[in-house]
């Protein structure tokens, strides 16, 4: 047992996944989508096996990383956009900030030899003043068995807003493909250390608020060709959106309307918050009654 947090996908909902997640930092959703996960994991079988090495002491010289994933595989779009474990990520950044992006997405592979990781907060890697606002969530799916003896993913419950009340010894995600495993930035945990003779897989995507510069560059992972053929929820994950006040434009315009070229030559168009609207629409219509 990994004595996690442990949540039956068919039996939980939003609310209840997202309440268990703010109280211990880390909820475990057993067999959220173990078909379109198995899709993924031939989709990225060739990377897995053709890239080299990672380099340096976090990523690890034991461990295999890649990105671009929904570019290797189409069916990676469908686990992005799982309605629990999506919901449950826009639900627990919602309450913070109102836009969501998709920061990073990683394919990882523990091979044989590897030692356990350093425990670590992925929220760390932005300089974010400590608060009781979440600005990271990751969600792990695993492509292969997870146990102790392979690099299961170690976990300190309750271990996120400074850690109180956090378990003194790490729980070992142990899971099957088609779980999923997510987690808070401010979350303490790591790889474990694979002494079996078998890689161990699995896939990271990690999303933040808009504004937060993102871990992987949408603009040379995700270019238009590419966009063009992931589903529009996705790409607006990726950065082909604006936001109030005018931010995220490509000649005055939404970036989104440059996947079809409409956009091209059509003029600057606003895109403003409520309040902007409301402020600017008295202003002139104070203006117009000075000059009747």
């Amino acid at each position: 047992m990994s004595g996690l947090p442990t949540l039956d996908a068919a039996t939980t909902d939003v609310a209840g996944a997202t309440e268990q997640l703010r109280r211990d930092g880390v909820i475990l959703l057993r067999q959220v989508a173990p078909v379109i996960a198995a899709s993924v994991a031939d989709d990225l079988a060739q990377a897995f096996e053709t890239t080299p090495f990672s380099q340096g002491p976090f990523y690890g010289d034991h461990t295999v990383r890649f990105g671009r994933l929904p570019a290797r595989s189409a069916a990676a779009a469908a686990l992005i956009l799982d309605p629990l474990v999506y919901g449950v990520v826009a639900a627990t950044l919602g309450r913070w900030h109102s836009e969501i992006s998709l920061s990073f997405t990683q394919g990882v592979a523990v091979h044989p030899g590897a030692p356990v990781q350093v425990p670590h907060r992925d929220g760390e890697m932005w300089p974010v003043p400590p608060s009781e606002a979440e600005h990271l969530v990751n969600v792990l799916w695993p492509l292969t068995d997870f146990r102790v003896d392979n690099g299961a993913t170690r976990v300190w419950p309750r271990s996120h807003r400074g850690g109180a009340g956090a378990a003194a010894e790490p729980c070992y995600a142990e899971m099957r493909r088609g779980d999923a495993l997510v987690m808070l930035g401010s979350t303490l945990h790591g790889a474990g250390a694979n002494g079996s003779d078998a890689d161990r897989r699995a896939i990271i995507f990690g999303f933040t608020p808009a504004w937060l510069l993102p871990s992987e560059n949408p603009a040379l992972a995700y270019p238009p060709p590419v966009a063009r053929t992931l589903p529009r929820a996705l790409t607006q994950l990726l950065g082909y959106r604006r936001f109030a006040p005018n931010l995220n434009n490509v000649d005055c315009r939404c970036p989104s309307e440059f996947l079809t070229e409409t956009g091209l030559g059509q003029g600057a168009v606003d895109e403003l918050t409520l309040d902007q609207r409301a402020r600017l629409e008295g202003f002139y219509a104070r203006l117009r009654e000075e000059m009747a």
